[in-house]
């Protein structure tokens, strides 16, 4: 598999969870986003300039059967940094998906260092070295953050730092350390289900997995606008909508219609729960390549 491939997958992913409509809270093709006011077309624009970078990102990993998988990982943030930058640049200053970036750049990368270790490029395979690359990065980097803050200051953390410094929820490091368990445990199955139904459209499907995952994820996004208790109840919200249906009902496609309009109206943006999207997304396409040898 060439890295300009493993490159359009992350770009592709990232695409596909952006046009997903309606993602409450969320930017998509129909609103904004609920702090920054990026919007549907600037995002895209800071999408196309970190298409180049995965694919960088999936060349080096090629070529890393010298490091160790945590040592890969920490040479490829300097790509990511750079990658996010050059994103920020585009959108007019604004940070836009970071959470989103983060995970299919983990996931670029992570493909290709199975490749260089000539095994077999499935999910399975990327979200077991995705473990292993970011192994005890929470400890690492999380439980030094007062010593951090100290010698640099507290604005030179990053929201999910902030999060994990006030309630504890280690974020996507966690998420990353685990091997990305939230996605193989239930965005992965329920894609994959909900494929096999002809009368779905792959909106349809998307939308019903960001709120699977919304059920599902401690949202440092929803958490740094409010509180943890903000954090229960939309986890709440969305296993009701699940519940009534989703996307696949009448009632479910009301509820989260209005959910959208809340969450915008309180200025809260589920945005780990679009990063995991953006993961399942990648690595679902990943799967159907490998079964239909098109890598």
């Amino acid at each position: 598999m060439k890295a300009d491939r493993i490159g359009a997958l992350a770009s592709g992913a990232m695409y596909a969870m952006l046009s997903t409509t309606i993602k409450p809270g969320v930017i998509d093709r129909t609103t904004p986003g609920t702090r920054n006011g990026a919007d549907y077309l600037t995002t895209q624009t800071a999408i196309r300039a970190a298409s180049p970078w995965f694919s960088e990102i999936a060349r080096q990993s090629i070529d890393s059967a010298e490091f160790s998988p945590d040592t890969l990982f920490f040479r490829l943030r300097k790509l990511g940094l750079k990658a996010e930058g050059e994103m920020q640049r585009l959108a007019g200053g604004v940070s836009v998906f970071k959470g989103s970036f983060f995970f299919a750049a983990l996931c670029a990368a992570a493909t290709g260092r199975v490749i260089s270790c000539n095994m077999k490029p499935d999910s399975n395979t990327v979200c077991l070295i995705i473990g292993e690359m970011t192994q005890d990065i929470c400890r690492r980097e999380l439980e030094t953050l007062d010593v951090k803050m100290k010698l640099i200051g507290a604005d030179s953390l990053s929201r999910g730092e902030r999060m994990y410094m006030k309630y504890g929820k280690p974020g996507a490091r966690g998420e990353a350390e685990n091997g990305l368990s939230t996605v193989t445990r239930y965005a992965l199955p329920l894609i994959k289900k909900l494929r096999a139904e002809e009368h779905l459209t792959l909106n349809d499907i998307y939308v019903q997995t960001f709120m699977t995952l919304m059920e599902h994820t401690v949202d440092t996004g929803i958490l740094s606008a409010e509180n943890d208790l903000a954090g229960e109840e939309m986890q709440d919200r969305a296993r009701g909508i699940i519940e009534r249906g989703g996307m696949l009902t009448p009632i479910g496609r009301e509820k989260i219609a209005k959910l959208d309009v809340h969450l915008r109206e309180r200025k809260i943006s589920p945005g780990a729960s679009a990063a995991l999207l953006t993961a399942a997304i990648f690595l679902h396409t990943l799967d159907d390549e490998a079964r239909y040898k098109f890598l």
